[in-house]
């Protein structure tokens, strides 16, 4: 009997197990992604250009305006701007298709693949184009703030975890001080690191492809208690015979040379008992992982001020692939039973016209209006290929608690459900749905329409052609991989 209650137990263990580890790793991203929304706003704050002004001087292409005049939707990504730069520069020679220029449009678009049928969107960016756009946040020939990748990475990131590339003393015996440099001070600005840690793909032409950047890694320096380190982030490496000497340095001004406190000391902790026998225990030498990444969702209104949403991702995928645009149309409203804008036979706003696209989701309003439409908060995403996807679409990382953009208005909708009926959920008269194509339940209604054809039935009604190109515009959905949170800001003015 005994073994048969603790068995029950041990059962009941095992199956509570797995829902509390995924309890403590959403508590950690929720965590993690709070803290880097933190951090984005902050930048927000002290640079508030790189959403009022996110291309600095650059001039649209297509409107010849800057972006801060017009009411659009944009993407403000410097690490995603610079990730695409640096996968595009194919030779690694700092050039693009022969040209140095980094504000070349095709850095910038933020959409891929974007099938036939969706029309250009009727509230796109740049006008006029089939590609809503992603900026730098300043202009990308006159940086100041994200002059680099490296920059990007410091600043759009939270390093969370680390990868350990080596470790050992430099000077274990404790009778070879030259393997430190030191200021005028008497403070440590340099280590000559031991043979065993070999740094060799830090130091190779930038042009070998196993070439890797000094600033990706960092030094964690112990004193010989053990009890206490600094870190540094490495700023050059160079070889010296077999050994590799390490500098964290960083000419602020950019005038060649480190002035006072540019070259980041070690505290006097490390050499103040004695400058010839310095208090230098263990250095380790890792790679900061920053699984947690952000970017910033503009909508500009056209008297200035914009709305910013901080998406926070976690393992990131900064392929076009992940830029994929779906086709999924978003419609506020469903029409109810009687398949009619508001109440069938009735002209709920009183303008005369009965049944006209103007009344879809007018309120209701017993005993005269009995309208049936409701908030909608389905949607269908169709990756069918004979949509006019140039190129075979990946099935989209749909996902319970994921995201999906929608590329025309600049907005997100969490994914509450994702639903396999046998018949298709919004309009049962076109039969089952296929194998390329999956219903999705939102957790909050729909917000504005993405397509013009606000009725569903597949035709320009009158009210319905907004711009007058006699076309259904459709702006269709991204749904990119890995988003832990979309944290909504106060309104920004500039």
């Amino acid at each position: 009997m005994s073994l048969m209650i603790m068995s029950i137990g041990v059962v009941s263990l095992a199956t509570l197990f797995p829902i509390a580890a995924t309890r403590v790793l959403e508590a950690t991203n929720l965590t993690n992604a709070t803290v880097l929304k933190y951090n984005a706003e902050g930048i927000i704050d002290s640079f508030p250009a790189i959403i009022h002004e996110p291309d600095g001087t650059t001039i649209d292409p297509v409107t010849s305006q800057r972006t801060r005049e017009a009411g659009r939707a944009i993407q403000v990504d410097p690490l995603g701007f610079w990730e695409r730069y640096q996968q595009l520069d194919a030779f690694d020679d700092g050039t693009i298709n022969g040209s140095a220029s980094v504000s070349d449009q095709q850095l910038v678009y933020y959409e891929y693949n974007r099938p036939t049928l969706l029309s250009l969107p009727y509230r796109t960016n740049p006008a006029g184009s089939l590609l809503t756009t992603r900026f730098l946040g300043e202009d990308p020939t006159a940086t100041n703030i994200f002059g680099s990748i490296d920059i990007a990475r410091a600043i759009a990131t939270l390093p969370d975890t680390s990868i350990d590339f080596g470790e050992g003393f430099p000077d274990p015996t404790g009778s070879n001080p030259g393997v430190y440099t030191l200021n005028s001070e008497n403070r440590i600005t340099e280590i000559l690191l031991p043979p065993e840690i070999d740094l060799s793909p830090l130091t190779l032409a930038t042009t070998d492809p196993n070439y890797q950047s000094p600033t990706l890694y960092q030094a964690v320096i112990f004193d010989k208690s053990g009890d206490y380190s600094e870190i540094r982030q490495l700023t050059s490496v160079t070889q010296m015979g077999s050994q590799y000497q390490i500098s964290w340095g960083q000419d602020l001004n950019g005038d060649g040379s480190f002035q006072p406190g540019e070259d980041l000391p070690l505290p006097l902790r490390y050499t103040a008992d004695s400058a010839a026998l310095p208090n230098v225990g263990r250095v380790r030498i890792e790679q900061p992982v920053s699984n947690y990444t952000w970017m910033l969702t503009v909508r500009k209104q056209a008297s200035g001020p914009a709305n910013v949403d901080v998406v926070v991702f976690n393992k990131r995928d900064f392929s076009e692939l992940s830029d994929q645009v779906y086709v999924c149309d978003l419609r506020r409203y469903t029409l109810g039973p009687d398949d009619a804008p508001g109440q069938a036979g009735v002209d709920d706003n009183f303008n005369g016209v009965t049944d006209e696209i103007a009344e879809i989701g007018y309120p209701r309003n017993p005993p005269t209006n009995l309208s049936d439409d409701e908030p909608n908060f389905r949607a269908i995403v169709d990756w069918t290929p004979a949509n006019g996807y140039p190129t075979t679409p990946l099935e989209p990382p749909l996902r319970k608690g994921g995201y999906i953009y929608d590329a025309a208005n600049g907005l997100w909708y969490r994914i509450r459900d994702i639903e396999e009926p046998t018949i298709h959920p919004l309009d049962p008269s076109l039969g089952p749905l296929v194998d390329t194509s999956a219903a999705i339940v939102l957790e909050d209604s729909v917000s504005r329409d993405n397509t013009e054809d606000r009725n569903g039935n597949g035709m320009l009604d009158t009210g319905e052609d907004l711009n007058g190109n006699g076309t259904i515009d459709r702006g269709g959905v991204i749904i990119p991989n890995g988003v832990v949170a979309v944290f909504p800001l106060e309104t920004k003015v500039p």
